[in-house]
């Protein structure tokens, strides 16, 4: 996650006050839905993306 301006093609939303901005192909990977967990040690970010870079789930 970083701080960045919209693209042309990029997917904007917004959650609870926050607008996010992600890149459709990233998107494609992750799904319809992303959990972003925060507290005082930091953040956690769920998908179906798998970090070690295959996706759990079949098409």
């Amino acid at each position: 996650m970083a701080l960045d301006e919209p693209k042309a093609g990029d997917h904007i939303f917004e959650a609870d006050g926050f607008t996010f901005v992600m890149s459709r192909d990233v998107r494609e990977l992750t799904g319809e839905t992303i959990t972003i967990d925060g507290s005082y040690m930091g953040m956690r970010i769920l998908s179906r993306l798998d970090p070690d870079g295959s996706s759990r789930h079949c098409s």
